[in-house]
């Protein structure tokens, strides 16, 4: 690299204006042995790799880790000038590479290379050729020394993809970030635009079940390109992932989870969860009084890029009602808020009203096989697994009977500034005699205090 030429530090006396018209220099003019006065390089070295998925939504995944063929099979990265001009374009062959033939690069290093100083925009994508109608194509294409182009804010990706090996429908990946460069390496971490998830199902009753029916949805059919507070909001109808475990006959007192394909979808949000519907059949109960089928809600409400989440659906031969879900700590100048109705809460789907603390209240356990009647207060009752999501600063920890003789749930605290967005999970276990009879998911929601009906 030509070193930078210093200015003159003085001139003859003799020369006067014309000698300093003549031979004064400044940035970007020539100097004094005609050379021209180049900017400042910096020496650099990119390593690109990819972010980690991130935490699991709603019940804890078995696999956190990335799955096969969820890696980088294509490569590009754009660094751009603050005037809109590709400075410098990284897309690497990587047509002879098994690795990411298979979806499996996990990174991928440039080698040291020259760059102005001041800042810099790096814009770096993976798997595009997955969007559906390739948005990104004549993106791709864009030269050194070209305007960068304008980018789509949203993408579109194939609703229901299960099987990349199958499909060669690699994730989608994109980072965008601004950049000072300076000497060393600079590492790009790309995120995913979609999650994936399955659906676990065990039958905990004492006859088989068949499911003759599941949809789980609507989700969104496009994303951001690049992560942003807001979701992109639902297109059309949406979509829904239909006729799981079609016709599955789950036998008897299972001891393992039967369990889906993996899908992925995009980053989506339903204000009042997903849905989840539901069809069985069994020699026990009639179709028109069967506790088995039915919709429900999901406590989860967004599902962002780059996510795990597992639902569980556990068939019990007991229904568990809660009687109320109150905060301990009342607002500033306010009171503890409790949410209960005469029904009791039959969904486990827990809202608690202005967050902090809370207490759970059960209010009975019938089993739906016998007509003994409520036998939650002679029955155990302790906390499983726990999922605290980006909800929970404490999760559950104590199962207690009140001094009415009803257990009641505590430990739990919500975080600060908490929103309705977020959401937590925990199993309730019941025992007899040291016997399981059942476990139950208990969803826990945040809603502000204001929203709560009289």
């Amino acid at each position: 690299m030509k070193s930078r030429l210093k200015q003159y530090k003085s001139l003859p006396l003799l020369a006067g204006l014309f000698a300093l018209l003549a031979f004064g220099c400044v940035s970007g003019e020539r100097g004094g042995n005609g050379e021209p006065d180049l900017p400042d390089m910096v020496e650099v070295d990119l390593s690109v790799g990819i972010s980690n998925i991130s935490q699991s939504l709603q019940t804890k995944a078995d696999a956190p880790a990335a799955l096969p063929g969820e890696q980088i099979h294509s490569l590009v990265v754009f660094i751009v000038n603050t005037d809109g001009k590709v400075e410098k374009k990284f897309q690497p062959n990587l047509s002879n590479d098994s690795k990411a033939q298979d979806g499996e690069l996990t990174s991928w290093k440039s080698g040291p290379f020259e760059i102005t100083g001041g800042a810099k925009r790096i814009y770096a994508f993976a798997n595009w050729e997955s969007l559906k109608d390739d948005p990104l194509k004549d993106i791709v294409a864009t030269t050194e020394g070209a305007s960068m182009p304008t980018l789509p804010p949203t993408v579109f990706w194939e609703s229901g993809v299960n099987k990349i090996s199958e499909t060669q429908k690699f994730l989608p990946m994109s980072v965008q970030e601004e950049w000072v460069p300076a000497k060393g390496v600079k590492p790009i971490y790309l995120v995913r635009l979609v999650s994936r998830l399955k659906v676990r199902m065990r039958n905990n009753t004492s006859h088989p079940i068949t499911v003759t029916g599941l949809t789980l949805g609507k989700f969104n059919t496009k994303g951001n390109l690049f992560k942003a507070d807001k979701f992109s909001e639902m297109t059309g109808k949406g979509y829904s992932i239909e006729n799981l475990f079609k016709d599955v006959i789950l036998e008897a007192t299972m001891e393992d989870f039967t369990e889906s394909d993996w899908y992925y979808v995009n980053e989506s949000e339903a204000t009042n969860g997903f849905e989840v519907n539901l069809e069985t059949s069994s020699d026990k109960h009639p179709a028109d009084k069967n506790p088995h089928q039915g919709k429900k809600i999901t406590a989860l409400r967004q599902i962002p890029r780059n996510h795990v989440w597992n639902l569980n659906i556990e068939f019990t031969s007991y229904q568990l009602t809660l009687l109320s879900v109150s905060n301990e700590n009342p607002p500033i100048g306010g009171y503890p808020e409790s949410s209960v109705t005469s029904d009791g809460i039959t969904d486990l789907v827990c809202t608690v009203y202005g967050g902090g603390p809370f207490t759970i209240t059960i209010k009975e356990l019938v089993s739906q096989e016998n007509n003994e009647g409520d036998i939650s207060e002679r029955v155990d009752w302790s906390i499983g697994n726990v999922n605290k999501g980006d909800l929970l600063a404490e999760a559950p920890n104590s199962v207690t009977k009140n001094t009415t003789g009803k257990w009641q749930i505590t430990g739990g605290r919500m975080v600060g500034a908490a929103t309705e967005e977020q959401s937590a999970t925990f199993e309730l276990v019941a025992k007899k005699d040291g016997a399981v009879l059942a476990t139950f998911q208990i969803q826990l929601k945040f809603a502000d205090i204001f929203s709560q009906k009289p």
